[in-house]
């Protein structure tokens, strides 16, 4: 852990000079989640796609989606599907 500040100034440096705080939180939240997905990966803590789109499912039955909210999630998933 002592190497976290490091890495989160080296990749502050490298956004550009007008990056916002709500740029730096992202950027830094999207490699937080990143890193965690490489352990879980090294650790073998992964679902298959199929198990995950079963997990979705069910989560999405009992969820009121608007239209918009639906379209989004359908276009993130056809991303990951390739």
């Amino acid at each position: 852990m002592g190497n976290t500040k490091r890495e989160a100034l080296e990749l502050i440096q490298q956004l550009p000079d007008n990056s916002s705080f709500e740029d730096i939180q992202y950027h830094l939240y999207v490699r937080e989640k990143v890193e965690g997905g490489l352990r879980d990966l090294k650790r073998r803590r992964t679902v298959s796609q199929k198990e995950a789109e079963r997990r979705v499912e069910k989560v999405a039955k009992r969820v009121i989606w608007t239209e918009a909210a639906w379209e989004d999630l359908n276009r993130h998933v056809s991303i990951y599907q390739g």
